[in-house]
């Protein structure tokens, strides 16, 4: 999701999650449901365009807890990408 930019396309979801995209496109369809964003999903062309989101307060210290869970989330995947890498050179292209 680019900055400013309200199109998600749901292409390159797919392409970094092929098993969840399903459960992705039912889990933006429920926060839809819920008021919790506003937008709409383009089937055919496979984005999404978030008009609105719902806004929510955070104290200091839950936002240091996100941010220390985001971290460790992103040493994982980093670390997941280089064992795949290691494991099938072939596709590291």
């Amino acid at each position: 999701l680019v900055c400013g930019d309200p199109h998600l396309v749901c292409v390159c979801v797919w392409r970094s999650v092929p098993d969840l995209f399903p459960q992705v496109e039912i889990c933006l369809m429920r926060a839809l449901s819920l008021g919790i964003i506003r937008g709409v999903i383009d089937q055919v062309n496979q984005t999404l365009t978030v008009t609105w989101v719902q806004p929510r307060v955070l104290q200091q210290p839950q936002i240091a807890t996100m941010a220390e869970r985001l971290q460790s989330w992103a040493s994982t995947v980093s670390s997941t990408l280089t064992e795949l890498d290691a494991l099938t050179p072939e596709f590291a292209a």
